[in-house]
């Protein structure tokens, strides 16, 4: 069964269904609750803002009445967090998106095994891999980029400049200038990358289409029955043509499949005749058999929401203007193209000057347009006391101001949301065909973080998929609420139910310097057969890692999503749970993106059993032999770890490893007192020998009582005829020490040497003299110890050195 919930209701007929944190005491979920919460708004610099929509949504009503922004109610906006400024990228490195940074060497890694090219169907778990081929169009940064100032290395510019024109365009009386905006960015920056020509025109009747129609009738689609709903900005249902939208609409349609599509194919003057054909309130249109919502002639990659200027920390607070922030967003338009932003463009006084041809409003104030930023001028006069200001393209027509273009000064106290859209690397036409595994046709919303982000604990989200084809999983995307983030991306085959019943196959890590919506290119082409069910995992960093959902505040009526259970997992650190089971009634913003193909998709390997520890022993005070109830018949061999903390497993903290052990019990030696846990995964090799693992055995707790000592070192080691002299220092915690001569090499663990042991006192400083010593090679091996329960004798480990006796 398939659960619909409208973000409110609707009509007599629909059902809201939303259960705060605060009313569940029945759900039985692990420690999710002590952790997690879910937030029904967005995160900010300072932490979490409640529910509440200062200027989500943008239009402008052709009559110049001023919207009653106080009535607007949807997606809480996304402050951009002022963590990090903008990076001074070395060449070759992407400081805007999937930084490649590499990840932690796992000590799983077999050593090369699993490099397997994807024409072979067979792709392995490999350890952590970093992005580092996946090279984003913004990778170079050779201009000045400092924040210092609002000043940027030119003093004025305009994309028209290098000849990167759109013209301008009219709306009408139709409420969808957010539309515009949103293409006139892509147009802008596919023309600065050399993928769409002069004449690129793409289409605002289809965006605003799929955006208000996202149902389909695809059973293999997991938003077949997710849209958007039309509302003005005081929350009225109104026709699709008059809907109101932001940078969340565009972002979540153009990333669900649906578009971009071209102007020739789908006019602007489909959209006017639409709107006054369809009825008041009415959904339906005589479009909905002419426009194909799948058409992609370009495909998203990124959306980057930049740093905003004027920044709301707190609910109802002061706003503060960062002019700092300006330059960031003049380096997108010189490099990339042109940025969608917010202002307010109506009011009383008027925020107009027609003397400057320029926009100002001095106190902070609530966006009710949106528009495309194409250039500067820091000299240009405003209303404002200081020049500079803004050129900005309009969608009200060529009639106004400069043939469509106005001026906004740098010092409103308007500016919001300010946006950059990067596609594909593909030129207009020639996108690829791909298969989007998804749940959240609506896209972002708001948040899952955890209850102490000061805590080492890093939050994951998962989706648990049905592939519809043979298909070989390239990428995936998810939204990033806050910066920096690190992220890890593990995809696992042959699911049963959580991420954790299947293979874990393949794990990437990376970092992104902005929030937005990425998509990550995998550095290996990941096999999945149709019908098989695979699950895709982000796990985030503890300080910015935020699980992004689609369920928006329950005073909104926005949007219609679903979910149902087995498609979302949270995961606490130790168990994951399902999101229907937590009662967040909503799905996790993760997509799998891939292109089908005609190979046949070779079946994973059937993961090994999870191992049991049958026992551990304590032995001469420091040494702990872990066994394992052997399982000869599915398993090649075992991993066995010990670390400090609960959660070792997840931060790789080990202490010691034992790899690649083919029998069921391991020893380790030398333990420093304390408390430790120990736990195993076995592995079993497919027919390449690559590893396939288990899962990790259940953590078992061990006390090691005896005090460890240190390592003995040898001083002033001389040799001659026979004889062998030296010296050593004393080691901490030493009671005595034992010393031996051997022809045996002694390796690097305790040994059982065939010379005879001497022992020594416990002196702090002591020498040696051996005489009547054959000619030849030995070993002299010296260690300390001291004494335990009972006055065992617990060891350190033994210092080795090679002498050669004449």
């Amino acid at each position: 069964m398939r659960f619909k919930f409208l973000s409110k209701c609707l009509t007599c007929l629909s059902v809201t269904f939303f259960v705060s944190l605060a009313s569940v005491s029945s759900v039985s979920a692990g420690t999710v609750y002590e952790l997690y919460e879910l937030v029904e708004g967005a995160p900010s610099e300072s932490g979490y803002l409640p529910s509440y929509d200062p200027a989500a949504m943008f239009d402008i009503e052709e009559s110049g009445q001023e919207n009653d922004s106080s009535q607007v109610s949807d997606e809480t906006l996304i402050s951009d967090g002022n963590v990090q400024e903008m990076p001074n990228a070395q060449a070759g490195t992407d400081a805007f998106s999937d930084g490649g940074s590499p990840g932690d060497a796992d000590i799983f890694d077999d050593g090369g095994a699993g490099q397997t090219d994807p024409g072979q169907n067979v792709q392995v778990f490999s350890d952590d891999t970093s992005a580092d081929d996946d090279v984003s169009l913004f990778s170079d940064q050779s201009e000045d980029t400092d924040n210092s100032s609002m000043f940027y290395a030119v003093s004025s510019y305009r994309l028209s400049d290098e000849g990167i024109s759109t013209g301008v365009k009219n709306q009408g009386n139709l409420n969808v200038c957010w539309a515009f905006s949103t293409l006139e960015s892509i147009e802008t920056g596919m023309m600065k990358r050399g993928l769409a020509g002069a004449g690129v025109d793409l289409s605002e009747t289809h965006l605003v289409y799929s955006t208000f129609h996202g149902k389909n009738s695809n059973t293999l689609d997991g938003t077949r029955e997710e849209t958007f709903v039309p509302i003005t900005t005081s929350g009225t249902v109104t026709r699709w043509t008059q809907g109101s939208g932001n940078h969340f609409y565009s972002t979540a349609t153009l990333a669900r499949g649906y578009g971009v599509a071209e102007s020739s194919d789908y006019p602007l003057s489909l959209l006017f005749d639409a709107d006054v054909i369809d009825g008041e309130g009415s959904t339906s249109s005589i479009l909905d058999n002419l426009i194909d919502k799948n058409v992609s002639k370009a495909r998203l990659k990124n959306c980057y929401w930049l740093p905003e200027v004027n920044y709301q920390p707190l609910l109802n607070g002061p706003v503060e203007f960062r002019p700092e922030k300006i330059k960031i967003i003049k380096y997108f338009i010189k490099n990339f193209g042109g940025v969608e932003v917010g202002v307010k463009a109506n009011g009383t006084p008027d925020p107009y000057d027609s003397a400057t041809n320029s926009i100002y409003n001095p106190d902070p104030v609530t966006p009710d347009h949106s528009v495309t930023l194409i250039g500067w001028d820091d000299n240009k006069e405003t209303a404002a006391d200081k020049p500079g200001a803004f050129l900005m393209q309009n969608s009200w027509g060529s009639g106004r101001g400069e043939n469509g273009l106005f001026w906004i000064s740098y010092y409103d106290r308007s500016l919001k949301q300010p946006s950059f859209y990067e596609m594909e690397d593909e030129p207009l036409g020639q996108a690829q065909d791909v298969v989007i595994s998804q749940y959240d046709g609506t896209g972002y919303a708001s948040v899952i973080k955890p209850k102490n982000p000061s805590s080492d604990l890093r939050i994951s989200g998962a989706n648990v998929f049905t592939s519809p084809v043979n298909q070989y999983l390239d990428q995936v995307s998810f939204y990033a609420a806050a910066f920096p983030l690190s992220y890890e991306i593990s995809v696992y085959r042959n699911v049963d139910t959580s991420p954790d019943t299947g293979v874990l196959v393949y794990k990437q890590t990376g970092s992104l310097s902005y929030a937005g919506y990425f998509t990550i290119d995998l550095a290996k082409s990941i096999p999945i057969a149709q019908g098989e069910k695979f699950a895709v995992e982000v796990k985030f960093d503890d300080q910015n890692g935020y699980v992004p959902h689609e369920r928006v505040s329950s005073n909104s009526s926005s949007r219609i999503y679903t979910a149902d259970y087995g498609q979302s997992y949270l995961y606490d650190g130790e168990n994951w749970s399902d999101m229907m089971d937590l009662d967040y009634h909503c799905n996790i913003c993760i997509k799998g993106i891939g292109t089908a193909t005609t190979d046949a998709i070779e079946p994973i390997q059937t993961q090994p059993p999870k191992p049991v520890i049958s026992s551990v022993k304590i032995s001469n005070g420091n040494q702990a032999a872990v066994n394992v109830k052997e399982d000869t018949a599915h398993v090649d061999g075992y991993d066995f770890v010990i670390g400090t903390s609960k959660d070792f497993l997840t931060t790789k903290d080990y202490a010691q490893v034992k790899k690649n052990i083919t029998n069921s019990r391991v020893t380790f030696s030398y333990i420093p007192k304390g408390t430790y846990y120990v736990a195993v995964h076995s592995f079993k090799r497919d027919g390449d020998g690559t590893k396939i693992f288990s899962s990790w055995s259940d953590i078992y707790t061990l006390k090691i009582q005896g005090t460890t000592p240190g390592k003995v070192k040898i001083q002033n080691c001389r040799t001659g005829k026979g004889t062998l002299n030296l010296s050593y220092s004393k080691a901490a915690n030493a009671y005595r020490y034992e010393y031996v001569l051997s022809k045996k090499s002694f390796g690097s663990s305790t040994f059982n040497p065939s010379a005879r042991m001497k022992t020594l006192t416990g002196r702090p400083y002591e020498k040696i003299s051996l005489k009547n010593i054959p000619k030849g090679t030995y070993y002299f091996g010296i260690r300390a110890y001291t004494l335990g329960e009972g006055n065992t004798k617990v060891y350190g480990k033994w210092t080795v050195k090679k002498v050669n006796i004449q």
